[in-house]
């Protein structure tokens, strides 16, 4: 159903909304506030989420450059794609690199960065708590930590 109505949108948009405005039982003023607010929120999310992911991709970049890992702009770019994936985030990418660290016959960079990986696992969770309120520029009727839930 989802990937219908993603389809549906990308493909006539506007006529999409124009026809959902027809049918929804609000005043035009209030359908206005509700398409603003929405957008507001969709726009802050999609910012925030990337930022994020540039957070925590600097972040274990940073670790993976000390620990000598090879190939760290790899790394980086591969931390920020899989950033943006929900639930497994940035740990698809810090937890292989540790096993193929000790596979490869590097054992203290394993237990290192195996080490190094909780810090760095609580920072860059801790960048999505610093890194999304501020995304938030534009003023919105929603609290902080609404916008902060509704974007993770």
């Amino acid at each position: 159903m989802l990937f219908f109505v993603l389809f549906q949108l990308l493909r006539s948009g506007d006529r999409t909304l124009e026809w959902v405005r027809t049918v929804l039982p609000l005043e035009p003023a209030v359908q206005d506030e509700l398409f603003e607010g929405t957008h507001l929120l969709l726009h802050n999310s999609l910012v925030g989420t990337v930022a994020v992911a540039g957070a925590q991709a600097v972040l274990l970049g940073a670790v993976f450059l000390v620990l000598g890992l090879g190939n760290v702009v790899f790394w980086i770019v591969t931390t920020f794609i899989a950033a943006m994936v929900p639930l497994v985030g940035a740990s698809i990418v810090w937890a292989p690199a540790s096993v193929s660290l000790f596979l490869v016959g590097r054992p203290v960079p394993a237990v290192v960065s195996s080490r190094a990986a909780t810090p760095a696992l609580w920072s860059t969770s801790s960048a999505a708590t610093v890194v999304r309120p501020l995304d938030a520029e534009s003023p919105s009727s929603l609290p902080s930590y609404a916008r902060l839930e509704v974007s993770t």
